[in-house]
Formats: structure tokens, C-alpha cells, sequence
């Protein structure tokens, strides 16, 4: 038995620090994985910001006249709600269309910017009844995601389609 006491001696001063080493060895990648997690996490909040906006942005352009305003009036609401601070949405990132539908035919009405009519986001919805108007609004934008050591972007989008409400038939 006295021999065993002595083995497990010198393996327990052989052994110390060996937890030390293992955890410096870890540590990096803890860091990058903690780091990662808190930059998805913001990434996560920024498109719930965006997706609210656009939303809130398709709200009002459905409720507001369509005059010579009436796209730059959407874009500000859609800009004012967006809740980043330290990244605003521009003018260029945000685009709002209002169609018309007649006979299975859909034109666009008005838009927040021409450059929106050519966007591929501007297809038009379906099953939307005859002789009625609906507003779209998207907004993309790049986010930079970082993770300790190296970072990637990405594009948040979002898009929201509202029936314009605006009296009982199109402009």
C-alpha cells in the first residue's frame, strides 16, 4: 500500500499545471464561439429592427395619400422606425412600390425611387383581387458579423405587401 502513495505522488506533481495548459489551449476557441454568438445575436436584433420597419413603413404608405410626397414620406417613416442607431438605413436601401391591379393586370402606380421599378424584389404578389391596389416596401442592407479573428457580411432584408386603404378605389 505504501507504494501506491507514492505513484499517486508524483503523478499529482506531474500533473499540475496540465489544466492550466488545457484551458490556455481552449481558450481561444471559446472566445471566437462567445464572440460569435454575441454578434449573431445583434445581427438577430438588427433584422427583427428591419422587418418592423419595413412593416411599419408598408402601414403608413397604406394609410397615406398618394401624392408627389407619398414615396419619400414612406421611406422617412421606414428610416425613422428602424431602431440601429449606429447603423441607419439610407434612402437607396429602402424602396416602396404601390400597384395596381386590373383585370389580372399589375402596374405600378408610384414608387419611392426609380431605380425601385427595377429591383428583383419588385415582383408582383398574387391573389390579390381585381381592381385594387396593394403597397410593397423592402429594405436590405449588409451587416458585418464579427468572430474574434475574422468577419463575414451578410444582407438583412426584409418585405412587407399592405392593401392600400386609402377611400374605395386606386389613384
Amino acid at each position: 500500500m505504501a507504494g501506491l502513495g507514492i505513484l499517486r505522488g508524483k503523478r499529482r506533481r506531474q500533473d499540475r499545471g496540465a489544466a492550466a495548459v488545457e484551458f490556455a489551449l481552449v481558450l481561444p476557441i471559446l472566445c471566437m464561439l462567445l464572440f460569435g454568438i454575441i454578434s449573431f445575436g445583434f445581427g438577430i436584433s438588427d433584422k427583427v429592427a428591419l422587418v418592423n420597419a419595413v412593416r411599419e413603413g408598408a402601414r403608413f404608405g397604406a394609410s397615406t395619400v398618394n401624392d408627389a410626397n407619398w414615396g419619400a414620406s414612406v421611406v422617412a417613416r421606414t428610416e425613422a422606425t428602424y431602431a440601429n442607431a449606429e447603423s441607419p438605413l439610407l434612402d437607396s436601401q429602402v424602396c416602396a412600390l404601390l400597384w395596381k391591379q386590373v383585370s389580372g393586370v399589375q402596374s405600378i402606380v408610384a414608387s419611392s425611387a426609380a431605380s425601385c421599378e427595377s429591383e428583383p424584389s419588385a415582383l408582383p404578389v398574387t391573389d390579390v383581387p381585381d381592381k385594387s391596389c396593394f403597397l410593397m416596401v423592402w429594405a436590405a442592407k449588409p451587416k458585418d458579423l464579427n468572430w474574434l479573428v475574422t468577419s463575414t457580411t451578410v444582407t438583412l432584408s426584409a418585405q412587407s405587401v399592405a392593401v392600400y386603404d386609402r377611400g374605395l378605389s386606386c389613384p
